[in-house]
């Protein structure tokens, strides 16, 4: 478990049992089941100057997400909001390794499959206005990553044949990372005295998107570099049963996107495409002071 993340978790709990905290200021602690993937290719020239050479590596994950978050109240119109969270309970899944010489064929030209297994969290942090009892702007700074791991290897095309060659020794991994600033909203539409209706968006349009890869077989260690965007989108449902308690209910949306990256093994190669998507619905219990 990353340092940071656990530092996070420990503070919030803290405050959670506290007695002295501040009137207005609340913690939550939840869950928030998320499946998706990562997928990133590089392109490159194999027989002239032509960018003819794609490899793509593609990583499902699923597991759950440990959230908390704490708010701090500067003022009626202003709060902090700090929010981190960690992968936890991952699954394991089938991940693909496919490169195409499109010179010679569209084709794949060598395409193998391995087990891979997710770790990583992230954190957030925001300053946030509220412009009425219902709505608030924020905007604040998000770093997430994510470690991949691969082992079990197994290809099933080599040099466009059909094989089934093991590779029992494949251990190598894959870290991405994303961060930079956003700006976002949250709404609240109340349905009863008790029921709440809420929404929240976060878009970053200047983002850093950085890559790290080890493949033991080749003894090759990389990395990418590249601008980004980030998405991230909440609806759900509040229930308040007492006026310090409440209980939320909802479903969460992440797109990450890289814009344009290189890769630093050689200026040939281009990092031209990143996607992580993380979907999944959340429960969240808070506690306002």
């Amino acid at each position: 478990m990353y340092k940071w993340a656990q530092f996070l978790l420990a503070s919030t709990l803290l405050l959670l049992t506290s007695p002295v905290i501040a009137s207005d200021n609340h913690v939550s602690i939840g869950n928030w089941h998320a499946s998706g993937s990562e997928l990133w290719r590089t392109a490159f020239p194999l027989h002239t100057t032509l960018v003819d050479g794609a490899s793509e590596l593609y990583y499902p994950h699923s597991g759950n997400y440990v959230v908390a978050n704490y708010e701090n109240s500067i003022s009626p119109k202003y709060s902090l909001a700090i929010e981190g969270g960690i992968i936890t309970n991952t699954s394991s899944n089938i991940g693909s390794d496919s490169d195409w010489d499109k010179t010679l064929s569209k084709e794949l030209w060598y395409y193998g499959q391995f087990n891979t297994k997710s770790k990583g969290g992230y954190i957030t942090i925001d300053w946030q206005q509220h412009t009425s009892n219902n709505t608030s702007l924020f905007y604040g700074y998000t770093y997430n990553i994510t470690h991949y791991s691969m082992t079990n290897g197994l290809y099933s095309i080599i040099n466009y044949g059909a094989v089934n060659e093991p590779l029992p020794t494949l251990n190598s991994h894959y870290t991405m990372v994303y961060q930079g600033p956003h700006v976002g909203i949250i709404h609240k539409v109340p349905l009863t005295n008790k029921l709440t209706a809420i929404g929240s968006l976060s878009y970053s349009p200047w983002a850093l998107a950085q890559g790290h890869g080890w493949w033991n077989l080749r003894n090759l260690n990389f990395e990418h570099v590249g601008s980004a965007q980030m998405l991230d989108t909440k609806i759900g449902l509040s229930f308040t049963p007492k006026p310090q308690t409440t209980i939320i209910l909802g479903y969460r949306y992440q797109y990450f996107k890289l814009i344009k990256g290189w890769e630093n093994i050689s200026a040939d190669i281009s990092w031209d495409k990143a996607t992580t998507i993380r979907r999944g619905y959340y429960l969240t219990g808070e506690k306002r002071f």
